[in-house]
């Protein structure tokens, strides 16, 4: 069984996806820039129930 995620690498790959998004502001209506901001946005939900849960597991 693989090893979870770690909430750490989490916002390394949150951080440079947000960094390329920024980066390519000059077009906003880039196709490529709106799917990864959805992307993000899809990472920063699954991020918020990640630490929730780990917060359940150790007990409050």
């Amino acid at each position: 069984m693989e090893a979870p995620i770690d909430i750490r690498t989490l916002d390394e790959w949150m951080y440079v996806i947000q960094t390329v998004i920024r980066e390519s502001a000059d077009a906003p209506d880039d196709d490529g820039a709106i799917l990864l901001q959805k992307v993000l946005d899809d990472m920063r939900e699954r991020r918020a129930h990640l630490r929730q849960r780990r917060h359940n597991e150790s007990g409050y």
